[in-house]
């Protein structure tokens, strides 16, 4: 199957743009973050930006984020942080029957409806975070179908009642959750997957596009998608470097879609993320 995605580095400026115009982002506190080979590094990257705070916890949460494989553009669209950030307030609300379209010029990016994204600190030391939307219509690009039905994008989804949370408790292991509670992923007109109502879906689930494994996939998706973390947000691996899940972690992150578009310039998309860091 041939497909042609636009490159990250061209894309995600105009969704950003066309998201943020409607959506003001609130003022905040600046916090000095890390670089190089500490938190804030790529290995780091999924759970978000981890700073230097004497907090005892923090807490990230998107909506959704286009991320270009080759770091040319990292986009977080309804994005809260706790501490607060000079670019995320820790709180992020929409009104509430508001619709927010994707677009920039000729570009159609879809829409997104009843957007929160809440991070706060817990009891005793800790943080949580959780991102939540009434509905999410996105494309890459988004291509309406004239005769109703699955939108013809190369890909795209359709996501209700999108919700991810994340709760760092001392003494405790991190409790990760997400949920859809209806929608599907397509390419071309065709669902690669629907969302079962009242159906939870299970942990990491993983699928490819092709699904042969013979060929070569251009899409890999993973739903429910939760990763155990350290305290700096590095995933928990053993001693080969593979990940593999702490259950006893204190910290780590939840995204409800997680979908890698493979290519020349491969474009990582997350929907409903939330990531909580514990001591």
């Amino acid at each position: 199957m041939a497909v042609l995605i636009p490159g990250a580095a061209r894309i995600a400026p105009l969704v950003a743009a066309a998201f943020l115009a409607a959506v003001p982002t609130a003022a905040a506190t600046p916090v000095t973050a890390y670089d190089g080979d500490e938190p804030g590094s790529a290995a780091a990257l999924g759970w978000g930006t981890v700073v230097q705070t004497t907090e005892s916890g923090q807490a990230d949460a998107w909506l959704l984020r286009i991320l270009d494989r080759n770091r040319k553009a990292d986009i977080r669209l309804g994005e809260a942080h706790y501490p607060e950030l000079p670019e995320a307030a820790q709180e992020l609300k929409a009104a509430d029957d508001s619709q927010l379209e994707m677009t920039s010029g000729s570009e159609d990016f879809g829409y997104v409806a009843r957007v929160r994204t809440t991070t706060l600190p817990t009891a005793g030391g800790g943080a949580r975070a959780r991102s939540q939307a009434g509905e999410v219509a996105f494309g890459l690009p988004y291509v309406k179908n004239p005769k109703g039905g699955v939108a013809l994008s190369p890909f795209g989804l359709m996501l209700q009642d999108v919700t991810a949370s994340a709760t760092a408790r001392p003494g405790l292991p991190v409790a990760l959750r997400a949920s859809v509670k209806d929608g599907y992923l397509s390419a071309d007109g065709k669902r690669l997957h629907t969302f079962a109502k009242g159906k939870p879906v299970p942990v990491n689930h993983g699928m490819r596009v092709p699904a042969d494994r013979r060929k070569a996939p251009w899409l890999l998706v993973t739903l429910n998608e939760q990763i155990t973390t350290d305290s700096r947000g590095v995933p928990t691996f053993d001693p080969t470097g593979r990940y593999r899940p702490d259950p006893a972690a204190a910290s780590g992150y939840v995204n409800a879609v997680h979908v890698t578009v493979l290519g020349t310039e491969p474009v990582d998309l997350t929907v409903g993320h939330a990531a909580a860091l514990g001591r």
